[in-house]
């Protein structure tokens, strides 16, 4: 099985593909909307007892503040996602950050 595949099936154990696709969408408007450029669709799913962290890499030169609070509208977005879908999405966590900075 290919990383891509392995990483898909452990993403699929906590949210399904379509409302994966969805939120993406969401979190994509959210980027838009405070003028950060996703670089490249760039994303590090990492895995911590049994949680899937999924953070939305964005240009390295990105202003912090603007960084910091579409973190927090991320947080938002999955939590009023969850609640309109009736999911629970408490082992995913969605974020951004900064390229090249760990």
């Amino acid at each position: 099985m290919t990383k891509e595949a392995e990483e898909i099936k452990r993403i699929k154990t906590v949210i399904n593909e379509s409302y994966l696709k969805e939120l993406l969408v969401y979190a994509g408007e959210v980027l838009r909307s405070y003028s950060l450029i996703n670089d490249g669709l760039n994303l590090d799913c990492s895995y911590a007892e049994d949680e899937i962290f999924y953070e939305l890499t964005v240009l390295a030169d990105s202003d912090e503040d603007k960084v910091a609070s579409c973190d927090i509208e991320l947080s938002r977005l999955k939590i009023k996602f969850a609640r309109e879908k009736g999911i629970n999405l408490s082992r995913f966590v969605l974020g951004c950050a900064v390229r090249g900075i760990d």
